[in-house]
C-alpha cells in the first residue's frame, strides 16, 4: 500500500459508477457522454464541462473528471489538460510531496471523451511502462 493508494481506489469507486457510461462513450458521442457523466456526478464545475466540450469542438483530447467539489485541484487538472493537454496539465499540477497530486493518481482521475484523449492517455501508459528500462539505460 502506498500513500496514494486512498485516492486510487476512491478513483476507482467513483469510475465504476460512470463504466456503463465509458463503455457506450463512442455511441452516444463525447459530450452526450459527459453530460451523463456529469449528470451521474452531481454537475460539479460547469468551467470544467466548458473546457470539455472546447477540446470536444476543437478536436483535442477532451476528458471529463472524477473529481467533486472537495477535490479541487483534480477539477482544475482536467480544465488544464483539456485546455492546454496533458503535458502542461501535468507540468501545472504535480507534486512531489501530496499523495493525491501523483502522476498516476491525477490520469486517473480523467476519463476520455474521444478517441484522442484515449491515445494521450496511452502514451502515458506506453511511457510508464518504458520507464524502468530507460532509466535502468541511464
Amino acid at each position: 500500500m502506498t500513500r496514494s493508494t486512498p485516492y486510487t481506489d476512491m478513483i476507482a469507486q467513483r469510475k465504476a459508477l460512470v463504466a456503463d457510461i465509458i463503455e457506450r462513450r463512442d455511441e452516444l458521442g463525447g459530450e452526450m457522454a459527459l453530460e451523463h457523466i456529469d449528470d451521474r456526478f452531481g454537475g460539479y464545475c460547469i468551467v470544467t464541462r466548458e473546457k470539455a466540450i472546447d477540446a470536444l469542438d476543437a478536436k483535442r483530447p477532451a476528458f471529463a473528471t472524477v473529481a467533486t467539489y472537495h477535490q479541487g485541484a483534480w477539477g482544475a487538472f482536467a480544465i488544464y489538460a483539456n485546455e492546454s493537454g496533458l503535458d502542461a496539465a501535468l507540468a501545472w499540477s504535480l507534486s512531489a510531496t501530496h499523495p493525491a497530486k501523483t502522476q498516476d493518481v491525477l490520469l486517473a482521475t480523467l476519463t476520455p471523451l474521444n478517441k484522442a484523449a484515449d491515445e494521450a492517455l496511452a502514451a502515458y501508459d506506453e511511457w510508464a511502462a518504458a520507464a524502468p528500462s530507460l532509466i535502468a539505460a541511464e
